[in-house]
């Protein structure tokens, strides 16, 4: 199928966006080394792995505040948000560090201060999918972006935890924790700083912060929620039935075919001309990762599963970046920040949901038939989003003869797009009237 020709090269080229995205991907990084570098820092303080686990699981459970700060963003700007968490964010890791130091082996203060931390971190990869979605038309060239987004993303996850077990090796963990607090410090304030960030304080949605279900209330948003949860069950039982299953160092180079697969479906996907319905791409994507995670389970031997999942991860890019492009149409403009936030956390749900009951599955049965699982797991929500049908289905995807040209960051609307946005704000809801005036993944990532 023949598409416009709207390159990543010619996206990357909107001016400011490139800046952007740089120092973006540098907070990212902070996302895949941190919370491996605060498991070994924990354990050697504590000499406990059990305590270890606990420290990192109160600083992936911050994961739950990620929407109240991308809310926060929409509501006072970007660039204050983002300067204020990227300052904090450091400050609480450097307190975990004097934590080790001054109390050693106590566990109450280091949990306290992995909480901090944790809810202290900069909404970078929400923050960067707004200047995306600001940033280009929509059509192709927001396509692009987002499949560039996820791409990067993907890679920075995957790169972050080797580059903390190098640091480790060398110096120990304590640096791994300062080059993860660096690097979100450098990049949340270059962030904020950038014309690109700046330019969205003219759409921040006016008035004082609002609490509530904010885009949760949308109907067309939730069939989304359910892929990104359905994606992160899946993943997280998949992750643990392939260690189950190699016993060994083998694993990493597994889950690593899986990342490449992510990778090169993102890129592919994000080059495609598409003209079906979102909805029927994501339950076409959801089937399709059921079906390879459940071939995972008749593979003969590691070489055959890496290659299985290698195919399998070809599904897992596209399937976000399908769900932020329907984030980025049914969810006010004031409020997008939060609304591809909120597919994180589900995602993040599904992850924290799924590796326990992998851990027991695979206790109570075989590595097999965990990888099953781990298939149906994935299936069920294609299965209802099937069932909602076109009652909640998600926006279709626009057909275009030629490429929408990417647009510079806060340029004006035409007057037929504004007309469009109107209408599409005049549905009575609270959330969708109020107007815009300016993301295992290891959790949390902003």
């Amino acid at each position: 199928m023949s598409g416009p020709t709207v390159s990543y090269r010619a996206v990357l080229r909107v001016p400011h966006l490139l800046p952007a995205f740089a120092a973006a991907s540098t907070v990212r990084l902070s996302y895949g080394t941190t919370p491996l570098a605060l498991l070994f820092t924990a354990q050697r303080s504590t000499g406990s792995f059990a305590t270890a686990g606990l420290v990192t699981g109160a600083y992936a459970l911050t994961t739950f505040a990620l929407p109240l700060k991308s809310r926060l963003a929409d509501t006072y700007g970007l660039p204050r948000v983002l300067l204020a968490l990227g300052l904090a964010h450091p400050v609480a890791l450097l307190g975990l560090l004097a934590v080790t130091v001054a109390l050693p082996g106590s566990v109450p203060p280091l949990v306290a201060a992995a909480v901090l931390a944790g809810l202290a971190v900069p909404p970078a990869s929400s923050a960067m999918r707004a200047i995306w979605s600001s940033a280009t038309e929509p059509g192709a060239a927001r396509q692009r972006a987002f499949s560039l987004d996820a791409v990067t993303e993907e890679v920075t996850l995957a790169v972050g935890p080797a580059l903390t077990g190098t640091l480790v090796a060398l110096r120990g963990p304590q640096l791994a924790v300062l080059v993860g607090a660096a690097a979100a410090l450098v990049g949340s304030v270059t962030l904020a700083a950038g014309r690109a960030a700046r330019a969205q304080r003219d759409g921040t949605a006016r008035g004082p912060l609002r609490f509530g279900a904010g885009p949760l209330r949308l109907a067309a948003f939730r069939p989304v929620l359910v892929a990104a949860l359905g994606v992160g069950l899946a993943l997280s039982m998949v992750e643990i039935a392939v260690a189950g299953r190699a016993q060994n160092g083998a694993a990493g180079y597994l889950m690593a075919a899986l990342s490449v697969g992510s990778a090169l479906g993102g890129l592919l996907w994000g080059r495609r001309h598409h003209t079906r319905s979102h909805h029927t791409h994501l339950v076409g994507l959801l089937t399709a990762a059921a079906v390879g995670y459940a071939a995972a389970s008749l593979a003969p031997n590691l070489v055959v599963l890496a290659a299985v999942l290698l195919v399998a991860g070809l599904t897992l890019a596209p399937t976000f970046v399908v769900a932020y492009l329907v984030a980025d149409q049914v969810v006010p403009a004031g409020h997008r920040t939060e609304g591809t936030t909120w597919v994180n956390t589900a995602n993040n749900v599904g992850v924290a949901i799924g590796g326990p009951l992998a851990g027991v599955l695979l206790t109570s049965t075989s590595v097999a038939a965990t990888q099953a699982l781990a298939g149906a797991a994935a299936l069920v929500p294609a299965l209802l989003l099937l069932a909602l049908g076109a009652r909640h289905r998600p926006g279709v995807s626009r057909r275009s003869r030629t490429a929408p040209r990417a647009r510079r960051p806060g340029h004006r609307a035409t007057a037929r797009h504004r007309t469009a946005s109107a209408s599409r704000g005049s549905s009575g809801d609270p959330v969708r009237s109020r107007t815009r005036t300016g993301r295992p993944n290891p959790p949390p990532a902003g």
